[in-house]
């Protein structure tokens, strides 16, 4: 390989330089423009994925100044969302209740249907403590259709 040099000529790079072989990185990744070293995980059995966070980021407080923390994919999201799942439950309920005043043509009347759904969820709670399951999107998706389930049957 050639380079040219201030007068026009072409010189060989070995005239300059010498290559080495040395032990080192293929590549060097980086995450908004720093270097960065890229972890993937999952939580052990048993715990959820809002846990490893959770751990992972009490962990990293302990990092020295200079080094921070980074998500990216489904943990950047699930990192960012909170307790979401808290006010999708609220909805879900009040939207059994609004579809039963309704059908009831009425306001009290769907307390009593609504009244009996915390037992049912209590139930599929105790239940996921009991297998040892974590809550999940799967177990979230479950409890709101149980949601439904619950209302139609207490009807």
């Amino acid at each position: 390989m050639f380079v040219k040099n201030d007068r026009g000529d072409m010189v060989p790079y070995s005239s300059f330089m010498q290559l080495k072989k040395k032990q080192g990185l293929n590549e060097i990744t980086r995450y908004n423009l720093y270097p960065c070293a890229t972890i993937q995980g999952a939580p052990a059995p048993g715990y959820s994925s809002g846990q490893a966070i959770k751990a992972i980021q009490e962990v990293a407080e302990t990092l020295p100044p200079g080094y921070g923390l980074g998500w990216a994919g489904l943990s950047y999201d699930e990192s960012r969302k909170g307790n979401e799942s808290v006010y999708i439950f609220m909805i879900v309920v009040a939207f059994v209740y609004l579809v039963l005043v309704a059908q009831y043509e009425s306001f009290i009347l769907p307390l009593a249907v609504i009244l009996s759904l915390p037992v049912g969820i209590f139930g599929s709670f105790l239940s996921l403590q009991v297998m040892g399951l974590s809550m999940d999107v799967y177990a979230q998706i479950g409890l709101v259709m149980l949601v439904g389930l619950l209302g139609k049957n207490a009807i």
